[in-house]
């Protein structure tokens, strides 16, 4: 998740000189995580620590950075940029350069079964909340057993779940470690200088190689490190030995007391831990009359669809123009699939992108491309402020098990979450339903990063695993904009003519208008969204227009292999790490009285996977609000909650 780099210097080098390689990486790597930056400097004698709670851009224009570099010789340095996954990045001590148990270390990734461990394993006090705590005890309990260092990285790795690349200097060892069990991890080492470079990807490493005279030498040359491996650079003689953690056979290793290690910027604490908050729900508007209300609407009676779908009309047996519109899917079948997504790049370029949300589909489409497929893709995920910690954890149990990549861009959050505050302010003074999609504005710019990705990796395919049910016609309809009900209509949801790009943008204008709160810092945002979701080539590989969309084999298949996390308000898998969906979709049903699980629900039965009533009672459970959830979306964009509902029961419904 987040983006670890550094040097080992095979001639200590002038601080001025370390100093200019830690910010060039600091600013290739904010990309992965803007929210806090730390850096572990080593010289001579000792390992020094700086950290702090800000972006990487900003963190290396401060006094106490460059004083961390204040030094005549650097033999090494190690840093972080930091996407927050848990651990409240105000508190510093949960930021990374991470001390422990006479332990240094840097990690990218998630481990989702922390808790556990720190209960199920003799180890020393916790004292932090973030997770790169417990990597560190494991470590060290296993050496004090008796393990070789290796020997203990290895069964720490056996007992943790998720995502772990991993930098650690060893007070008691002379190495620089550097190891990974999904593949986030690239190194390049100069044989003549005997200098030795990392980073978590490799466009990174190769753009500071590019751009430093580390680059210039014909020796210099990167290396992806393979899940289950890593290297041992040694601090003395600054030769770096591949190793694998995952088999009996290691490297032997000194163990020899080496450094001091030094945090200048951590704060002491104790049992950080602090009991989950249950919020109170008594409060919230009751429900009674908009679910009698909703129970009387005229439905199609062939799928699902009430009256207030946007555009519906019945015919005299009652259904209604979507389902006699509606064009059932032609998979083009696994041989088809094999033969698109059939390699032809070169080098170092991977095979395909894949576009990982967390999600229950794009975490099953993973699981397929590699195990069904053997296609080994690079995993992307793009963090815009509204992915929750749980899809990002079940990001990480996927690459983890898998061993699989995971590139992970972070926008500026802060900044996206204010954009979505003021958008919600601004619609509360006058509420029109096709403005809903505003709010989720900020998460278009996926589509322009995937395809940025896909350059700077040489890859010649972008796969999504777009579900093929979840064609949601409403919410351009609500705009004024008709459906034309065409195949590409039902299949690429970013497939409107021209004249209905100029429709939709019609309707935006006039109520940007006669509404002016919309004008404000969000619009720029606003337009790069459409224009990545409607201008911006999506030349992409949809996974279910080849391989039939199961939900019982994907709930399955995740659940049991995976142990794929649900979230705690809901029995459904949908949605469950998108942010936004339950507050939009409790607006949708209070005002029109349906939501997105209606129109997936109906386009199911279209499709002949789904009996009627089975869909009405589906969707019936899945429309009940998820306020656990809905409460969280608030806090973290800073609305009320109860206001919030409050002004929602109070617009004008469509029923």
């Amino acid at each position: 998740m987040c983006g670890i780099f550094g040097v080992v210097y095979g001639t200590p080098a002038q601080g001025e000189r370390a100093k200019e390689d830690a910010s060039s990486l600091f600013r290739l790597s904010e990309s992965r995580g803007k929210e806090s930056a730390g850096v572990a400097v080593q010289t001579k004698e000792k390992v020094e620590i700086y950290k702090e709670p800000t972006r990487a851009t900003q963190f290396v224009k401060k006094r106490e950075f460059v004083e961390t570099f204040s030094h005549d010789s650097v033999h090494s340095f190690i840093g972080h940029a930091r996407l927050v996954t848990n651990g409240d990045e105000t508190k510093n001590y949960n930021n990374q350069p991470v001390m422990k148990d006479g332990m240094v270390g840097v990690h990218n990734g998630i481990i989702v079964n922390d808790d556990e461990l720190w209960t199920s394993n003799a180890l020393s006090k916790r004292k932090y909340d973030v997770d790169t705590e417990v990597l560190l005890s494991l470590i060290r309990a296993e050496h004090k057993r008796g393990a070789s260092l290796l020997g203990a990285l290895g069964a720490m790795y056996e007992k943790v779940y998720g995502t772990a690349s991993l930098a650690l200097y060893m007070e008691d060892a002379p190495y620089l470690l550097l190891t990974t069990n999904n593949g986030s991890l690239y190194v390049a080492h100069d044989k003549s200088q005997k200098n030795t470079y990392f980073a978590s990807e490799r466009y990174i490493l190769n753009t500071f190689l590019q751009h430093s005279n580390a680059g210039q030498a014909a020796s210099v040359q990167t290396v992806h490190v393979e899940p289950g491996s890593g290297f041992a650079v040694h601090l003395q003689t600054k030769e770096a030995v591949p190793f694998r953690y995952d088999t009996a056979q290691h490297p032997g290793l000194t163990d020899t007391a080496h450094i001091t290690l030094v945090d200048s910027s951590q704060q002491v604490v104790d049992g950080v831990q602090q009991p989950k908050h249950t919020a109170d729900f008594q409060q919230v508007p009751k429900l009674d009359d908009v679910r009698d209300a909703i129970g009387a609407l005229r439905r199609c009676s062939r799928c699902i669809l009430p009256e207030t779908m946007p555009f519906i009309e019945f015919d005299d047996a009652g259904v209604c123009n979507y389902c006699h519109a509606y064009v059932k899917q032609k998979l083009e079948g696994k041989d088809a699939l094999a033969k698109v997504l059939k390699s032809e790049s070169e080098g170092e370029a991977p095979s395909c992108l894949f576009a990982l949300s967390g999600g229950r589909d794009s975490s099953y489409g993973l699981h397929y491309l590699v195990q069904e497929m053997g296609v080994r893709p690079v995993t992307y995920s793009y963090d815009w402020g509204m992915i929750t910690d749980l899809a990002r954890r079940n990001q990480a149990r996927m690459c983890g098990k898998l061993g699989i990549e995971n590139i992970l861009v972070s926008a500026n959050i802060p900044f996206k979450r204010s954009n979505i505050r003021k958008n919600i302010n601004a619609w509360f003074k006058k509420p029109e339903i096709g403005m809903i999609p505003l709010f989720m504005a900020g998460d278009k710019q996926f589509f322009y990063h995937a395809n940025k990705l896909k350059k700077q990796l040489g890859a010649q395919k972008v796969v999504f695993s777009q579900n093929p049910y979840e064609i949601t016609h409403f919410k351009t309809g609500y705009a004024g904009v008709p459906p034309t009900l065409t195949k590409d209509e039902n299949l690429y949801y970013h497939s409107l003519s021209l004249l209905k790009k100029t429709k939709f943008m019609s309707f935006y204008t006039r109520n940007y208008i006669t509404n002016p709160s919309y004008i404000n810092l969000s619009i720029l945002d606003t337009l790069l969204a459409y224009a990545s979701f409607y201008v911006i080539p999506h030349d992409y590989v949809f996974l279910y227009h080849y391989i039939q969309w199961d939900e019982d084999e994907i709930n399955k298949v995740l659940l049991d292999t995976y142990k794929w996390e649900l979230a705690p308000d809901t029995d459904t898998t949908w949605r469950i790490g998108d942010g936004t969906a339950p507050f939009y979709n409790y607006i949708y049903y209070v005002v029109t009285g349906f939501t997105e699980n209606d129109t997936f629900r109906s386009n199911q039965v279209r499709e002949g996977v789904l009996k009627r009533d089975t869909a009405l009672a589906l969707s019936a459970k899945e429309n009940e609000p998820r306020y656990e959830s809905m409460k969280w979306y608030c806090d973290t964009v800073g609305i009320e909650f109860l206001d919030a509902l409050r002004q929602i029961h109070e617009m004008p419904r469509l029923y």
